[in-house]
């Protein structure tokens, strides 16, 4: 999830609706690919929080949940960590977040220079995606890639017309 990128450019949580005084769980030194949050009360937080979404109707209940609530996997969720720090009770959806709104003005302006050049370890994906990129279009990317793109993603024999490696 692209969320997970803007863990690691405070700037981004701030663009992407995060209130500057909150605080947030995630540490620094931490690849946000492998994202793992230890925020309590995230991770305890019920939909009784949210008294806009509790009076919804039942039917209107599954397309408005916000993804902290339900089943899911909270603390290795950056998507359901983010619509956390932006939540809004008054809200059907319990949040301010917008992936395609706030999320997606956060990530028109990340500083991809300070993603980047995170440790080598950190990052694979992203770098993948970039290296990716790089050949579809011919051309080098403005950023530094760096070394270290996920050996999930390795080029191994790339298909004659391939539009990434894995395609």
């Amino acid at each position: 999830m692209i969320e997970a990128w803007f863990f690691a450019d405070p700037e981004a949580l701030l663009r992407a609706g995060v209130p500057a005084e909150t605080e947030v769980y995630f540490e620094d030194s931490t690849d946000p690919e492998a994202f793992v949050t230890a925020d309590g009360a995230y991770l305890a937080a019920t939909e009784s929080t949210c008294p806009a979404f509790v009076a919804l109707a039942p039917g209107r209940k599954k397309k408005l949940r916000p993804k902290w609530i339900g089943s899911l996997q909270r603390e290795r969720h950056p998507k359901g960590y983010l619509q956390w720090l932006c939540r809004a009770p008054a809200e059907r959806s319990c949040t301010n977040y917008s992936e395609t709104k706030t999320g997606g003005v956060a990530l028109a302006e990340i500083h991809w220079e300070v993603l980047l050049n995170r440790p080598s370890e950190q990052f694979r994906f992203l770098r993948a995606l970039v290296e990716d990129l790089e050949d579809g279009l011919g051309c080098c990317p403005t950023v530094p890639v760096g070394e270290g793109a996920s050996l999930l993603t390795a080029r191994s024999a790339v298909p004659q017309h391939a539009v990434l490696r894995n395609l």
